[in-house]
């Protein structure tokens, strides 16, 4: 795994924000050794405020803007989150409106929760040794610019779940 630059408190082209804690997974992977492949799974993602990276470490909950992206720190990969910058318009713009069923062709509204998948099958395999129980936190980056929403909290996840395949 190759070395990856720290990002420093002081540089003022990022905006540290609340970092995300997952409750406990529990998981004991030795009963389920023959596992090929393992992911981390993210429901209900919301992104209606901006964009961001969001940097994932498992059983680490000292991780944040500044710990090293290494397996060392139980980094285990990242996603990336397209934001929508916050919602403007008129009353009702941004109401997530629910299909009325099977037959309603209609598109999933923009604002509609996403869904991302992390595989992290080696990292897990080395983890799992010596844990049955897993915590995911996430340190999300953002990059500021003149329009960079004045935000504090960002990373909305209704589900985290733990996959393995056999």
């Amino acid at each position: 795994m190759k070395k990856s630059k720290k990002l420093d408190k002081k540089d003022t082209k990022y905006k540290q924000l609340k970092i995300y804690h997952s409750n406990p997974i529990k998981m004991d992977i030795n009963k389920y050794s023959d596992f090929y492949r393992a992911d981390i799974e993210f429901h209900g993602i919301g992104h209606a405020t901006e964009s961001y990276t969001g940097h994932v470490f498992l059983n680490n909950p000292k991780a944040d803007f500044n710990t090293s992206k290494t397996l060392e720190n139980n980094y285990v990969g990242s996603y990336h989150v397209f934001g929508h910058g916050g919602c403007f318009g008129d009353v009702g713009h941004c109401d997530i409106i629910k299909k009325d069923g099977k037959y309603d062709f209609r598109a999933d509204h923009p604002l509609t929760r996403g869904f991302k998948r992390l595989i992290i099958t080696e990292q897990f395999k080395v983890l799992g040794k010596q844990n049955n129980e897993f915590t995911v936190t996430i340190v999300p980056v953002i990059k500021l610019d003149k329009n960079t929403m004045d935000i504090k909290e960002i990373v909305e996840v209704e589900k985290i779940s733990i996959v393995t395949y056999e």
